[in-house]
This record gives C-alpha cells, sequence and structure tokens, in this order.
C-alpha cells in the first residue's frame, strides 16, 4: 500500500543541530505533526519559511495531512526542483501525481512542457555547467593530442579522434542551448484553482481552467493593473492566457 512519508525526513544538514536530533526553528511543528495536530503544525512551519527541498517537502507533506492535496503537490514539485535525486521526495511526488491523476487526467496535470524541457527543467545550470566543462577539457586534451601528431588542422581532421572532439564540442553547445530555451518559459504551479483569462485582469474572457498543483509556463509576460501583477502563461501547445501572478509558485 502506497503511504505518505512524513515530516522530518530530511535533515538539515548544514545544521549542527539537526545532526544532535533537534530540529531547530521546526521543532514546535515536528511535535505538532507527532500530536497529528496537522492545522497547527501547518501554521507553525509557514512562520518558519525559507526556500529550501526540506521546507518545501515538509510543507508539502502537511498540505497532504490536511486535506489539500493540490497544495501539496505543488509544494514536492517545488521541492523536487530544490533536489531532484532525493528519495522521500521523489516518493511524495509520485503519490500525489498519481492521486491527481486519476482525478483529473495525467494530461492535464503538465500539458505545456515538451520532452526538452522535461530534461532541462531536472538538470540545474551547476550540474550542467561541471558536464561541459568536462566534456569541453577532455575533447580540447583529445584534439591537441591528434594535431600534435597529424601536425597540421587540415591532417588532424583526417582522424576520426578529431571529427569526435568537435562533435563533443557541438553537443556541449547544444546542452547550452537547450538549457537557455527551456529557462526562457521557466515552469510554474497553481497554489489555487484560476480560470486563465484572455488578457490581464478579471474582465477578460475566461478561455480555460486550472486547479492547485498543474503545472504551466511562464512566458516571460507580464503586466499590472488594477487587481494586482498578472503573469501570461502558456498551458498547452500554442495555447497562452494570463493568470494573477500571487496565485503561482516559481518552480
Amino acid at each position: 500500500m502506497n503511504f505518505l512519508r512524513g515530516i522530518g525526513l530530511l535533515l538539515l544538514l548544514a545544521s549542527g543541530e539537526a545532526h544532535s536530533g533537534g530540529w531547530g526553528q521546526w521543532e514546535e511543528a515536528r511535535k505538532l505533526y507527532d500530536s497529528q495536530e496537522y492545522d497547527r503544525a501547518l501554521e507553525h512551519l509557514k512562520e518558519k519559511s525559507e526556500s529550501s527541498a526540506e521546507y518545501y517537502f515538509n510543507l508539502g507533506t502537511l498540505y497532504y495531512r490536511t486535506n489539500q492535496p493540490g497544495l501539496a503537490l505543488a509544494h514536492f514539485l517545488k521541492a523536487e526542483r530544490l533536489a531532484p535525486l532525493q528519495a522521500d521526495i521523489q516518493h511524495n511526488l509520485g503519490l500525489t501525481q498519481r492521486i491527481a491523476a486519476a482525478k483529473y487526467g495525467a494530461s492535464r496535470l503538465d500539458p505545456a512542457t515538451t520532452p526538452l524541457q522535461t530534461l532541462t527543467d531536472r538538470v540545474t545550470w551547476g550540474q550542467l555547467l561541471t558536464l561541459v566543462g568536462a566534456m569541453l577539457a577532455f575533447c580540447a586534451l583529445g584534439f591537441a593530442l591528434v594535431f600534435r601528431k597529424a601536425g597540421s588542422l587540415r591532417a588532424a581532421l583526417t582522424f576520426s579522434a578529431g571529427w569526435v572532439s568537435l562533435a563533443g564540442v557541438s553537443l556541449a553547445g547544444i546542452a547550452l542551448g537547450a538549457k537557455t530555451w527551456g529557462d526562457a518559459t521557466p515552469p510554474v504551479v497553481l497554489l489555487r484553482s484560476e480560470v486563465i483569462r484572455s488578457g490581464p485582469a478579471e474582465h477578460y474572457l475566461g478561455i480555460g481552467a486550472l486547479e492547485a498543483g498543474f503545472k504551466v509556463r511562464a512566458t516571460g509576460r507580464n503586466a499590472h493593473g488594477t487587481q494586482g501583477r498578472w503573469l501570461q502563461v502558456r498551458f498547452g501547445g500554442d495555447e497562452v492566457g494570463w493568470i494573477p501572478q500571487e496565485s503561482v509558485l516559481l518552480l
């Protein structure tokens, strides 16, 4: 049987207090969670917010325990973005995604992300630059050895190793370009149900609907109206519309 892994499974590894068994600023929330006082635990946790995978993981767990699966999904997605390889995050995220898919249909949860963006979203710039740096260093070394043996650039290109080195450089450029393209329309997740509007205000025609936990892509355009800031999003194929900026969490 599937079950949700609870608050506190992710230690604050940077904190000596966490290593000694304490929970620092979240200690009260942990006690309330253990007492199954989930609403109070949620309020205490939100008072001690921070931008970390641990915080969003625990927040998602408490939203789930308080029967708010859409918000749970949204915050597990944020936690995964910050720590994509953490097993407990993957477990809870997978569980809430299956629940949402059963209710709304899997295709509605993330209709705008392409397969390439799915890949680039899971790779941070730090990881990519480390990989590209190692690839370029390897290619430069390989080509230098070929060039030394061949004696000229033209002769070096007659060796397969020379072409492999150039192909490696090209692949590095493609990877950087793909990441830049993916980040040009960053993913955001809904924190509440919203009607997608044809323009940046409530009086514009509704052209779609989103639920909490649904993921869309920000186009980079925003507008400020009498009802606050609005964000333009792509919510499927070439379909774009506007939603209040306060209703989304940037991933």
